[in-house]
């Protein structure tokens, strides 16, 4: 493996369009690397194994997004001490994108990692407590499917199971969606919502509130100027309290009710189990790697990985640590990431990475991860209960899940894909920039959806009709906040 110094970055630059990249069906598997950097400090990652897999895993750059890791089972039962690698899963399967579903859950369920990403990152921000924030928040979206982010793009929605609290200027390009009796606060700054709003309680907001579509709310409303696009609907419309201008051609008077929005079950992901199965069952050997290579890194230090699995104790230390992804790579970090310098994720063209962290994130400068024009060739899985720390704010290039970590930044934070988290408290601005791609992530699932459902989102967000996986006849049928268009749950756009 080369060390070379990690490149410098400007998080506020302007994606890059697809004709400036490499594309992965371009890229020269024979080409040679830039040449080491004199004060990075290479890993000992060379040997003869560390050559031959590297050649491997070149050739099997090419992959889907069809599941997120091949899985490990135990030998017996789900608790089992010894975990083996499931048969026929071998290095190659996996570069090759053709291993077996990713283990979710209580250890014996089994399911494709792009379905279980399908069915989570449905909001730009989901939310399972409280959302409480002293700086704007911007949310908009685009398809990196399509083409690279654009500005302004319609969608981004925003879901809290707990209240939604703001002190700054809101702007959301979807819907937002509060399940809280709490309902929805803000100060004198406008509230903008491209789309819809549906709020278990009050609005009590003493700037102007603006809604593209239909407002469901279920308290009183209070607001300098309303403007609804929509129907206006709450169970009294003399709680209407407007100091200036009313715009809302349409009220309703009706019963309101909202569900919580984001699926916050603790075994939705067992990111705490699947870390410890990659213990003992993991590809460190085969490039000489050991499992503190980066505990306390001491020198400005770039990890170069082939197509793998990899198992670390933690990530820290006071110097810069970059991972490079050369291909398809998995990395499960059984305690913190907790770098006191800068870290980063740059993947190389056709790359990707899974990065599960069964502790927490505190991160005291900038952390940078993934590619903005490619949000999602990034899922970072914190199975932690503590508080994502991001003292110098963060740029994130991917997906991001944590239902049971907070996420609290001193500095801005901006991502290009999903964040799913227990509750966000920020001080400086958070701008999301939904990556709709996230939504067909389980097209290439070598299994489908199950036929047979109880909810939406075991119908991959498609209509559950009396147990039955099936088209949808209106907005309620669809795992929200996707709607319901021609028989298809499509996402709000």
């Amino acid at each position: 493996m080369r060390a070379r110094r990690p490149r410098d970055r400007d998080p506020t630059r302007a994606p890059r369009s697809p004709a400036a990249r490499t594309r992965a069906g371009d890229r020269d598997p024979t080409r040679t690397q830039p040449s080491p950097a004199a004060n990075a400090r290479p890993l000992d990652l060379g040997g003869p194994r560390a050559r031959a897999l590297l050649a491997t895993a070149l050739l099997f750059t090419a992959c889907h997004h069809d599941d997120i890791v091949a899985d490990l089972t135990t030998n017996a039962t789900p608790d089992a001490s010894t975990p083996t690698r499931d048969a026929g899963v071998t290095p190659d399967d996996y570069c090759a994108g053709s291993g077996p579903p990713l283990l979710v859950g209580d250890g014996t369920t089994r399911e494709c990692g792009g379905q279980v990403a399908q069915r989570t990152f449905r909001y730009g921000l989901c939310v399972c407590e409280d959302f409480a924030a002293s700086h704007t928040l911007t949310t908009d979206a685009f398809d990196s499917a399509q083409g690279p982010y654009t500005p302004g793009g319609a969608g981004g929605s925003v879901g809290t199971n707990g209240r939604f609290a703001a002190n700054a200027a809101i702007t959301i390009g979807g819907s937002l969606f509060v399940a809280d009796p709490g309902g929805v606060q803000s100060g004198p700054a406008a509230i903008q919502i491209g789309r819809r709003l549906f709020d278990h309680g009050p609005v009590a907001a003493d700037g102007d509130l603006t809604v593209g579509g239909d407002a469901v709310v279920g308290g009183a409303l209070r607001a300098r100027n309303l403007t609804v696009g929509g129907t206006l609907t709450l169970p009294d419309a003399s709680a209407i309290d407007v100091a200036e201008n009313t715009d809302a051609p349409t009220i309703v008077e009706a019963p309101v009710s909202v569900a919580p929005p984001c699926e916050c079950d603790d075994g939705l992901v067992d990111i705490a189990a699947y870390v410890e199965r990659h213990r003992a069952a993991n590809d460190n050997a085969a490039i000489d790697l050991s499992t503190d290579a980066l505990a306390n890194v001491a020198a400005p230090t770039e990890l170069r990985l082939p197509c793998g699995r990899y198992f670390l104790d933690r990530v820290g230390g006071q110097a810069p640590i970059t991972i490079v992804p050369e291909g398809r790579a998995a990395i499960f970090v059984a305690g913190d990431l907790a770098p006191s310098n800068t870290f980063a994720v740059q993947l190389e063209p056709g790359a990707e990475l899974d990065l599960f962290v069964g502790g927490n994130v505190v991160a005291s400068t900038r952390l940078e991860l993934g590619d903005a024009d490619h949000a999602a060739r990034v899922r970072l899985y914190i199975g932690g209960s503590g508080t994502i720390q991001l003292d110098d704010g963060a740029a994130l290039g991917g997906n991001v899940y944590a239902p049971r970590a907070d996420l609290s930044s001193a500095g801005a934070v901006e991502v290009f894909g999903a964040l799913f988290v227990r509750r966000v408290a920020t001080s400086d601005r958070l701008d999301i920039h939904y990556d709709r791609a996230v939504l067909a992530a389980g097209d290439d699932c070598p299994e489908p959806a199950p036929a047979e459902c109880v909810t939406c989102t075991d119908c991959l967000n498609q209509a559950c009709n009396a147990g039955i996986c099936g088209g949808c006849s209106t907005d309620a049928d669809c795992c929200s906040p996707l709607r319901c268009v021609s028989g298809r749950c499509e996402a709000e756009f």
